[in-house]
């Protein structure tokens, strides 16, 4: 049997948020800055992944999102690929799949352009 959709709830009625920025923070160049932090629930007849959605995506160069463990490190998704979401222009944009850290904490983190002059614009709708 396949479960989908089974989570706890912030009293705002986002799954798992427990910090949320709306949009990219404005960083100097090469710079990155969290989003948002999720908590997963864990248990071990449960396997979770999460992903996350972005209304508005609009990264070039280096600039970039990405889902990271609880200290911040790159999350690889679950075929094994960089979970870093760089040179894209799309409304809509979903990143892969991860598996959270041992302890269940997810961060999506923005990661600024190394040079300046770079598109660097990214909404963050949502954390599943």
């Amino acid at each position: 049997r396949r479960v989908t959709g089974v989570a706890d709830y912030d009293p705002y009625g986002h799954v798992n948020r427990t910090t949320l920025v709306a949009d990219s923070p404005v960083l100097g160049t090469g710079q990155n800055a969290l989003m948002v932090t999720a908590q997963v629930p864990k248990s071990s007849a449960l396997v979770s992944q999460v992903r996350a959605r972005f209304p508005l995506l609009d990264v070039q160069g280096i600039s970039g999102v990405y889902l990271a463990d609880g200290s911040g490190v790159l999350l690889n998704d679950v075929n094994g690929q960089s979970s870093l979401l760089s040179n894209v222009t799309m409304a809509g944009a979903i990143s892969s799949w991860v598996v959270p850290s041992s302890i269940g904490t997810v961060q999506v983190r923005y990661q600024s352009a190394s040079t300046l002059g770079e598109t660097q614009e990214a909404a963050l709708g949502s954390v599943e």
